[in-house]
């Protein structure tokens, strides 16, 4: 991997755009490209089925714990009221979170060109 020079941003935070140009960056070389989605419950499911990974943001917004956080999901569930969960990977955290789906804003996942 090529180390990234970071450069300054005139906002605070990650945005949506930042991961996916910092994943288009860096996988467009293996012929790979980002894809997004507002709403991650909309994609993820059916993403996971087909084996894709997808990097979901959690929004203090919505009422996460996380805050305004990204995380790797790579398991979905419903519970009996038909409420969507994740289960995710956090670098700060657990491997296995779980999160409600209620509580992500947006998704992202890279696809083979």
């Amino acid at each position: 991997m090529e180390a990234s020079i970071e450069y300054a941003l005139p906002y605070r935070g990650t945005f949506y755009w930042d991961v996916q140009r910092g994943l288009n960056n860096e996988w467009k070389k293996y012929g790979y490209k980002t894809h997004f989605n507002l709403f991650s419950e909309k994609v993820v499911p059916g993403l996971l089925e087909d084996g894709v990974p997808v990097v979901v943001g959690t929004t203090a917004a919505l009422g996460s714990p996380y805050k305004n956080h990204w995380l790797v999901v790579y398991q979905y569930a419903f519970d009996s009221t038909g409420k969507l969960w994740y289960k995710a990977y956090d670098n700060h955290g657990s491997i296995t979170t779980v999160i409600p789906a209620v509580q992500t804003l947006c998704a992202l996942w890279i696809e083979k060109l």
